[in-house]
């Protein structure tokens, strides 16, 4: 079974999960089994990891990418 890990930067509330897991069989695959994992490092938002495909919307993730646009100035 193809596995997706799902990293928060808390505990999801079970709607939460069943709306990932909603969006995960839509996007990835019916049949793909969620790995939740909470990393508070993350601050907020989410990422998800399918096999070699990421999607992060992580809080983490947007401060160094803001981090890096100011260093170039």
């Amino acid at each position: 079974m193809e596995e997706v890990i799902v990293t928060t930067a808390r505990n999801l509330t079970k709607i939460e999960i069943v709306t990932v897991e909603k969006l995960i069989h839509q996007r990835f695959s019916p049949t793909a089994a969620l790995k939740l994992v909470v990393d508070p490092a993350v601050i907020g938002g989410i990422k998800l990891r399918f096999g070699s495909e990421e999607i992060d919307a992580t809080v983490l993730t947007k401060l160094a990418t803001v981090n890096q646009q100011l260093l170039k100035v």
